[in-house]
């Protein structure tokens, strides 16, 4: 999944709205999984929660503090967003049914660095931040091959240009 939360509710929610009180203004429950929205200056997503049923939103609160939990009817959460491949079913006692999770294929490609400190950034862009320098003739996995590539290294996961990884 691409960095950001503009980013995740344009090209990841299926089905999106608006919050007022904690609550969908369409009058339908929120359901466990669905990510949350604040907005900065009205149109800018600025960050995102994850609703986990009974009132109650994750979130990451920085690399200090870690994720923690805050109320849904605080009023920072402004929006709502069901996301792709997310199965949002509940059981006959309304408890959330977790879905099946999807297999990690085992034949992932590798490619070897192919330049001198290369940037390991947060997202497919020169201006996202940078989040390791891997060094010339180190193997990556590779899980996409684009313009940028979103690559894992060291137990972290990035994106780095592709024109500096030999396949």
């Amino acid at each position: 999944m691409y960095h950001g939360s503009n980013t995740m509710w344009s090209k990841y929610c299926v089905a999106q709205g608006d919050l007022l009180n904690g609550k969908r203004t369409d009058g339908k429950a929120l359901k466990p999984g669905t990510a949350v929205f604040v907005l900065k200056n009205g149109t800018d997503r600025s960050h995102v929660g994850l609703y986990i049923g009974n009132g109650e939103v994750i979130e990451a609160s920085g690399t200090k503090v870690g994720v923690i939990k805050s109320k849904i009817t605080d009023s920072k959460w402004a929006e709502w967003g069901e996301l792709k491949t997310t199965i949002y079913d509940v059981g006959e006692d309304s408890t959330p049914v977790a879905p099946t999770p999807t297999p990690v294929p085992t034949n992932k490609k590798t490619a070897i660095v192919n330049a001198v400190r290369v940037a390991l950034r947060s997202g497919p862009s020169t201006s996202a931040s940078v989040l390791a320098r891997v060094d010339k003739g180190k193997k990556v996995v590779l899980e996409s091959n684009e313009d940028w590539t979103y690559v894992s290294y060291d137990g972290k996961t990035g994106y780095m240009m592709t024109k500096f990884l030999n396949t």
